[in-house]
């Protein structure tokens, strides 16, 4: 199970972005917008996929702005786009120059670094709760690997799905925080991991 859009979701609820939201109310496609952004600024220049344009997508989250011209415009236009993280960003500059320091609400690395771990936790909770005798055996990034045991296929996904998705809940108990920004995951299914096929 993969979470959707996260650093995308994580940086529209820390910095209030409108736009963001709206994206994700909206169902609006982040990576579809870098790919065709991109890919309109010049057609004599070869296109990129939408797999191609998540790094371009996730760059401009982070304060990156370096890189061809196409990929400089580009940024450009994320942060016009999506006013409310450049103006977060212009706010982290300045706490960072005054105090020597970012915080982050609980600390930590907040997307992959407390909301992951937490969907782990209430994932693990609802195995146990249940008696599964499926296990929780890794994570790459903000994906979440379970090795599934025989016929628990169907209460594994709804545990992942619960689980996952109550984040709210689990930083209110964790860290007191109220994390009401909407997140979606999807799922996929298979005899390991180079073999799998998405469930919907």
């Amino acid at each position: 199970a993969d979470y959707s859009g996260l650093e995308f979701r994580m940086a529209g609820h820390l910095s209030g972005c409108p736009s963001v939201r709206r994206y994700v109310e909206e169902g609006i496609d982040p990576h579809a917008f870098t790919r065709d952004f991109i890919n309109n600024f010049d057609s004599n220049l070869p296109s990129i996929t939408r797999q191609e344009a998540k790094a371009d997508t996730f760059k401009p989250l982070y304060g990156g702005s370096s890189g061809s011209p196409r990929q400089r415009a580009y940024y450009a236009g994320f942060l016009k786009e999506h006013h409310g993280v450049a103006e977060w960003h212009e706010a982290l500059k300045k706490e960072a120059i005054r105090t020597k320091m970012v915080r982050l609400p609980t600390g930590r690395g907040f997307a992959t670094g407390d909301v992951v771990p937490c969907g782990i936790i209430a994932t693990d909770r609802l195995f146990k709760q249940r008696g599964l005798r499926s296990l929780l055996i890794l994570t790459v990034h903000d994906s979440i690997y379970v090795d599934t045991y025989p016929g628990e296929e169907e209460e594994v996904m709804e545990c992942l799905n619960i689980g996952m998705l109550s984040i709210d809940e689990m930083f209110q108990e964790f860290y007191g925080i109220n994390m009401s920004f909407p997140l979606a995951i999807e799922m996929k299914q298979g005899p390991n991991a180079f073999e799998m096929r998405e469930v919907k």
